[in-house]
Order: structure tokens, then sequence, then C-alpha cells
């Protein structure tokens, strides 16, 4: 019995009663932060989500709901470590000494989960480790400061089968018999002709295959108890070569075959506190035996994970080639069949002959002409073809470089978050013989989960994802002006209904400004946010009565991805616009954040001798009875003026680059607030909407939502606008070159 007191005691269940009670009072308390906002913040709320049902009628619902690719993998973000229905959670995992019996290759080692798409249809995942016997030769890598170091790869190289199966029901706990029937655990060996023809529409197989050579070091250092301090660096070389064959149809199997070289250089540093549980602390089990050492260990270590109270930074830098070859098979043709299992089947000796192949295009350079990159696609491609025995529907080719920075701050149990910016040049190219994309791409991600809970997961999630993408056309004869692409991805798992709300609101912040050229707004393109997510009963009565009683809903899970298009012809508006113009626009924007100034003040502001101006003496006439708050009005007022010269100067810099690339280079860092401007991003481009033909924008709205609320349906749908002019085409052929050289998510191939 003492013993029993003295775990109860112990600091390692003081921890799991803290999860405990954090897994009851969590809603409570989340209610009761929303109960706390003042009248004033309730009523700015409710006036953000209350106001009359726009006019939509330019905008179009898609006869298609289903999600991009790049949707589907926003979507594995946002779901990645919640906590969700326990019937989700059950997972199944064998050792590596578990086997299938009669299959060659299988190494061991099985993981079989369910995963959901947005539309709410569940998919079974069986995950088998694979062994490859193969040789991949010596590498040689330029380590700075250093010198050359040479490395062998040879013997085993590890990799997965990865079978994705659609399920018809879209109840976790009715389909568990599917998951616990390890009978039914499917790979992709054996390969044979009758397996591969009773592939289900939806179902994806993968085989990905990982060789890495690393070389990394750092120092760490103790200034304190209970606290550590690190820095280190390291640089990363890898072959990444993938296959994946897809059901699209009762008749069609899709191949892609993907082989990337990926160099990685980085550098970071941290602080946390070192605090950790011992497992011997945790008490669980009173037998000593391997079992339950290693399941108290796996337990400390897990709870570890939570423990600390950490700060990081790091920045890296990569740059990637990519081939990416794809092939449509009749799976009714018997030659194809017979081709495509051949192709597969033996020794997977295929794997061996890509990296070969990935070898053949060191010399493809990212400044290759347009002829010099057809000729070694086609290279590659016909190398492929000879192996298959039936030409590629597409061959294509990417290079990619980037420098990304990290920040990531975790707060034991309560919140966890990371930022990153990213910043991207990519060249894609296909073997069309149409067009050469270069792109020029910044990027923001924020990710934060609440309520972090040891085993089970994060009790609440926000994911956001802003993406400004400045594209160049380049054929045989000259590299086109640029167009440019936004894109807003923002979801979140378990929040209240004015979270759900604001997604939807800034998406809106932009349409709303579509051709308006500096004046007021524009209803015809905006989503009523109350249409997806209904305000309730009671907060139209509390604006009336103007109480503090209200009732906050929660949902489950919301996403929604926002893509707009402004064409060439949309750039040189802007780019050409006059000071006048652009000033309009941007004061106009400004009218959401100070209505006040801009509308009493709007009209003394003016462009002269390169720089905006205001008339301070009318402000001061204006404010003579004020005299407390003059001086922090004209302090805002100056700001403007300042700000305002700055957008006007970068804009008009845009008009020096003669070079389409360099100038897209340059708009993207202007969009994303690297300009001399402060501002960047969504309102960035709430100004630019403002100088552009409506003729010159397209956009796409794709929502989905989970609920889980009594009343409400959930949406599943794609929003179109001016999906009849030639951008929405464009657009799609933007999204789609891109989305097929993206590294396959769960859910996608």
């Amino acid at each position: 019995m003492d013993n029993f007191f003295s775990i109860l005691n112990s600091s390692s269940l003081r921890i799991l009663r803290l999860t405990f009670y954090i897994l009851i009072f969590t809603p409570l308390f989340s209610y009761a932060q929303f109960h706390e906002l003042s009248e004033n913040d309730f009523t700015t709320k409710f006036q953000e989500t209350s106001s009359s049902i726009p006019n939509t009628k330019n905008i179009t619902p898609s006869t298609s709901s289903t999600p991009a690719p790049d949707s589907l993998d926003f979507w594995d973000k946002l779901n990645s470590g919640v906590l969700d229905n326990l019937c989700k959670q059950a997972k199944i995992r064998l050792n590596k000494d578990y086997t299938i019996a009669n299959v060659a290759g299988i190494k061991g080692g099985i993981k079989r989960y369910f995963e959901r798409y947005p539309d709410k249809k569940l998919a079974l995942i069986d995950e088998v480790e694979i062994e490859v016997r193969t040789s991949f030769g010596t590498e040689i890598i330029e380590v700075p400061e250093i010198g050359s170091l040479n490395a062998s790869i040879s013997g085993s190289v590890e990799g997965k089968s990865i079978v994705v199966r659609p399920l018809e029901d879209d109840s976790y706990c009715k389909e568990l018999k599917k998951l616990i029937d390890l009978r039914e655990v499917k790979t992709i060996l054996p390969i044979n002709e009758k397996r591969i023809s009773e592939m289900k529409v939806g179902e994806v197989w993968k085989f990905p295959i990982v060789t890495r050579i690393n070389f990394s070091g750092g120092i760490g250092a103790s200034p304190a108890p209970f606290l550590s301090v690190s820095i280190g660096g390291g640089i990363t070389k890898e072959r990444t070569p993938s296959i994946t064959l897809y059901r699209m149809d009762k008749n069609t199997l899709r191949l892609r075959v993907r082989i990337a070289r990926v160099l990685i250089k980085s550098i970071g540093g941290g602080i946390s506190t070192t605090y950790e549980i011992s497992p011997s602390d945790i008490g669980l089990f009173e037998a000593e035996n391997i079992l339950t050492k290693l399941v108290n260990r796996e337990i400390a270590k897990q709870i570890n994970k939570y423990l600390a109270l950490r700060f990081n930074y790091g920045v890296s830098k990569t740059s990637q080639r990519k081939i990416m070859l794809e092939f449509l098979i009749n799976s009714n043709d018997s030659e194809q069949m017979s081709s495509l299992v051949e192709f597969l089947s033996g020794n997977l000796g295929v794997i061996k002959r890509f990296i070969e192949l990935g070898i053949k295009f060191n010399e493809f350079k990212d400044d290759s002409n347009f002829e010099e990159g057809l000729a070694q696609i086609n290279n590659v491609a016909n190398e492929a073809s000879s192996q298959l025995a039936t030409k590629p529907s597409y061959a294509g080719a990417n290079h990619s470089f980037s420098n990304t920075s990290n920040t990531s701050i975790n707060i034991p149990f309560i919140h966890s978050h990371n930022w990153s910016n990213t910043n991207t040049y990519e060249r894609y190219q296909s073997l069309d013989g149409k067009n050469v994309l270069h792109i020029h791409q910044a990027q923001k991600v924020s990710e934060g989960s609440s309520f972090n809970l040891p085993f089970l997961g994060s009790l609440s999630k926000q994911r956001n994802e802003e993406n400004i993408y400045l594209i160049n056309r380049e054929n045989s004869r000259r590299i086109d002006d640029p167009l440019l692409l936004y894109e807003y991805n923002a979801g979140f798992v378990r929040s209240s209904d004015y979270r759900a709300r604001d997604m939807i609101e800034k998406v809106n912040g932009i349409l709303k400004y579509i051709g308006t050229d500096g004046e007021g707004i524009n209803n015809e393109y905006i989503i009523d946010p109350n249409s997806i997510f209904p305000a309730s009963l009671k907060e139209e009565l509390n604006e009336l009565t103007l109480t503090n009683e209200r009732e906050v809903k929660f949902y489950k899970r919301g996403m929604i991805a926002f893509k707009l298009l402004i064409s060439k012809e949309g750039i040189k508006q802007i780019i050409f616009s006059t000071p006048q113009k652009i000033l309009k626009a941007y004061l106009n924007m400004l009218k959401e954040f100070d209505s006040f100034i801009i509308d009493k003040f709007g009209s003394l502001f003016r462009f002269e001798n390169n720089k905006v101006v205001y008339d301070e003496k009318k402000i001061r006439d204006e404010m003579w009875q004020q005299e407390e708050i003059l001086q922090s009005t004209l302090n805002v007022i100056d700001q403007i003026a300042r700000s305002a010269t700055n957008l006007i100067k970068d804009i008009f810099s845009l008009r020096d680059e003669t070079d389409p690339k360099k100038q897209a280079e340059r708009f993207v860092k202007i969009a994303s607030g690297r300009g001399k401007t402060d501002i960047g991003w969504d309102k960035f481009m709430k100004v630019i909407v403002q100088l552009v033909s409506k003729e010159n924008i397209s956009a796409q709205i794709y929502i989905s939502t989970d609920k889980k609320v009594e009343g409400e349906n959930d949406v599943n749908s794609n929003y179109l606008i001016n999906s009849n002019n030639n951008l929405s085409q464009t657009l799609n052929e933007i999204v789609q070159q891109r989305d097929r050289f993206s590294n396959p998510s769960t859910l996608k191939d």
C-alpha cells in the first residue's frame, strides 16, 4: 500500500493527472474565454459576421467538389498529430519480425491506420517495410571548409510499400473490423496482373525509397540547471526515387515515377529546459522484463516530448532536381498490362535503373535554354519508355532553389507553434514542348496546436499558409511577361465559429476590392460567411439588446483553399498605374483599419515631387479643439504618407526591370513585404486588385467542413470566379504542372 501511494505521488503521475484535467477542463476554459469578451469586442465581431447577404451572381459553384492535390496536402498537414475519434486513433503496429507468408522482399514492420479525405470519406492505409537489394556506388560530397569526403552506399536500402484504399463507409468505428483483419493487409508485392487488375477506383500503391548521406555537427552547453543551449549545422544529400500506381477509373491506371536529387545545408540553434522523467519513475509495471522496460521507456519518451519548454530557430538552403514521368495504362489492354508487370516485378531492380537514370540528367541545369531542356528530358523519357515498352503521357523536369527560416516554440502541454518563411525559385519544363515555367515564390506558414496530450495528440489546431507566385512562361522564342498567382489555405481542428468565419472573411477581404478602382468595395464576388457557418439566434438577439449573453459554437474541422490569378495584362495595369491611382487604392484599403482618419483627411493626401504629402495646416485647423490627440493623429497621417510613398516607389521600380524574370523576382519580394514598403501579402493584394480590370482576374475557392454541429449541413464545394475566361484554364494548367512534381502526401499519388 505504501508503494501504491508513492507511485501516486511520483512526478510522472502528477503530469498524467494534469493531462486528465486538461482533457476535462479545456472546453470549459475555451468557453469562458469567449464569455470574457467585452461588449464592444462582441459588437464588432457581430458586425463583421452579420452583414447582409451579398449578391454572389458572379460566383459559379463548380460541378466538381473534388479537392485539388495541394488541398489534400494541406488537409494532411492540418490533421497530423491531432486528437480525433478514438476509433480513428486506433493503429496497428507490428515489429520487423512479423512476416507476410510467401511474399519475397517483405522485411516486416507493418503500420495500419485510417485517414479521412476532406469530403469525409475514409481511407485505409497499409505501410509495410520492404528491402531492396541493390547497390548505389560511391558519392562524392564537397563539404565547405573541409574538402572532398567519399562515402559509399551499398547492400540493403530500406523502403516502404504504401497502399491507400478508399472505404465505402465514413465511420471510423464501423470500419474497425477492416483495420484489425490482418488477412487483408495489402502490399505492392507480389506484383502480378491479377492483383493490379483488382485495384479499386481511387486506390493508390506507393513505393518511395530514400538514400541519404548526412554530415552534421553541433555544440551545446547548460548555463544553468535544467537549461540547455545548443547550436548546430549539417549537410544532407538525398536521392529519392519513388513509384506510384493509381487507379483513375475502371479502365485507366496511372503510373508516376519521380526521381529527385536534393542537397540541403542548414544551421540552427535553440534553448530549452532539460527536465525529463526517468522510465523508472513511471512505475506502471512491477515485473522487470524486456517487454516492460521497452514499454516504460516508450511511455517516458512520449511524455518527455511534451515536457520541455523550447525555443528554436534555424535556416536552411535547399537545391533540388527532379524528373517526373507519367504513364497512362489501359487496364483492358493485355499487352500494356504485361509490360507494366514486367516493369515493376522481379527483384525490384527497376529502382536501381531509375537511380542510374537520374544520374543522366546531372548536366541538366536550371539555366538551360528551351531546346537544351527538351533534349535532356527526351533522353530520360526514351530510356524509361524502353523499360516500359510504351511512351509516357507526360515527362518533365523541375529545378528548385529555396531559402527557409523556421521558428518554433513549445509551452509544455499548453501550446506549440511553428512559423516558417520560404523564398523559392522553380523551373518547370515538360516534353509537350509548349512552355517552360519560371516561378518565383514566397511562402509563409503559421501552425499552432493547443492542449497537446501525450499519446493522444492535440485537442485544437490551426494552420495558415500564404503563397505568392510570379510566373514567367518561356517558349522557343522568348520569355513572356509575368503573371501572378496568390494562394491562401487555412484550416482548423476544434475551434469557434468566430475563427471559422474569419477564414472566409480573409478571402472576402481581397475579393471585395476586385475592380473597384479605389472606390469603396464590390460585393459581387464575396461569399457570405454565415451561409457556411451560421450565426446563432442568440447572437442576432444580442445585437438588438447589446447584452453580453451569447452562444459560442465550436466546430470540429474545416478548411478553405483560395487561388487568385492576375494575367500578364493585369500585371501591366498595376505597373503602369499612375501615382494618384495607387494612392487612391491604398487609402481605400486603409479604411478597414482607420476609417475615421481616411474619411476625414483622405482628400488632403496628394503625390508631388516623387512623394506623398498632405496639408498639415488644414489638419491643424480641423483639429484645433482636439489638441490632446492632434500630435498622435499627425503621427499616424505621417506614417500613412511614408508608407504610400514607398508603395508607389516599389511599383514604379518594376518598370525599370526589362528582364521579365528579374521583374518577377522583384515583384514577389515587394508583394511579400520585402521591398521599401511595409505592407505585404494580403494587404498588398487588396491594393493591387483595385488596379486591375475584372476580366484580367480569375479565382477558385474550395471550402470543406466536418462541423459535427446538430442542425448544420457540411460543405464540400468549389466556387469559381470568372470561370469562362481563358485565365481559369491558365490557372488550372499552372497548378497541375506544379502539383505533378509535389511529393506524394498520405492520401494522393
